[in-house]
């Protein structure tokens, strides 16, 4: 099992962590080199911008408000939403790890917002950092079983 096979079971931990307390399964973690910084579920039920990897970004700022985001890796077992993109070029972070690609709402598979540079001046009046590192499909199968128990069609890859 390599790193991000490793860290990306943690965010299927999360995820699974994150519907027992009655929230949607989504799970995130930030790493700087090699090492976890902040680990987030999702809030969104309780607020609309509570996706966990804005709750990750919110906790690693908390405990480093310094933090070089370019040097660090973001997992998510489920690909990030267009929001969570758009926040994730903003903050500029180097490197972004998921499980489940999103075809529907993806800001990878269907937006082109986490692969563009640079953004195309209709989404924003700013310049944006350059576009992460991309390691799609880490643990698909593993991340995709919580979705099939839930049901929830519209998450599927095919």
């Amino acid at each position: 099992m390599n790193a991000d096979e490793f860290l990306m079971y943690r965010c299927i931990e999360l995820a699974q962590e994150s519907l027992r307390i009655g929230d949607l399964p989504f799970g995130a973690l930030l790493t700087r080199g090699g090492d976890v910084v902040a680990e987030a579920v999702n809030t969104g039920l309780k607020d609309i911008t509570g996706h966990a990897e804005i709750n990750v970004i919110k906790k690693a700022l908390e405990n480093d408000p310094e933090i070089d985001f370019s040097q660090c890796s973001l997992y998510t077992n489920f690909e990030p939403c267009a929001m969570c993109s758009f926040v994730i070029r903003d903050y500029g972070i180097g490197r972004v790890v998921f499980g489940v690609p999103s075809p529907h709402l993806g800001g990878f598979s269907k937006w082109d917002i986490l692969k563009n540079s640079p953004l195309p001046a209709e989404f924003t009046s700013r310049t944006y950092a350059s576009p992460p590192e991309i390691i799609p499909g880490v643990l698909r199968d593993e991340a995709q079983a919580i979705f099939d128990r839930l049901d929830w069609r519209m998450h599927k890859w095919s």
